[in-house]
């Protein structure tokens, strides 16, 4: 809405806005903090070892905002889906190789995800 593009400073705006982007910035921390953590607990993420390593105010930036589809947790929660966690992974002809496991995992689908 109109009054969230006040809250970020934009390349080529004036004086006035840019201070009032500025005064208003711990509006944005505030606000951002309190989505992250109704993430958090909706999603359960801590739960599952999914709390990104950056901030939720980060994220509108690197565009990185998504959803989960409807009874994904629940289907965590069953085992039908597997949460595996790694900085590199590689594919190949017997499977996927991540780098915390031994041998490839033989996967039907694989689902990269990097943040909130």
């Amino acid at each position: 809405n109109r009054f969230a593009e006040l809250l970020l400073h934009k390349p080529g705006e004036g004086l006035l806005l840019s201070l009032l982007a500025y005064i208003l910035s711990p509006v944005r921390w505030a606000f951002s903090k309190f989505v992250e953590s109704d993430i958090k607990h909706k999603h359960q993420l801590k739960k599952h070892g999914m709390v990104p390593e950056h901030s939720f105010l980060e994220t509108p930036s690197s565009c990185s905002i998504s959803t989960m589809p409807g009874g994904f947790y629940d289907n965590v929660d069953k085992g039908s889906i597997i949460i595996k966690k790694s900085p590199t992974f590689c594919f190949s002809k017997e499977g996927l190789l991540l780098e915390a496991e031994p041998k490839p995992l033989k996967t039907d689908l694989v689902i990269l995800a990097t943040g909130f």
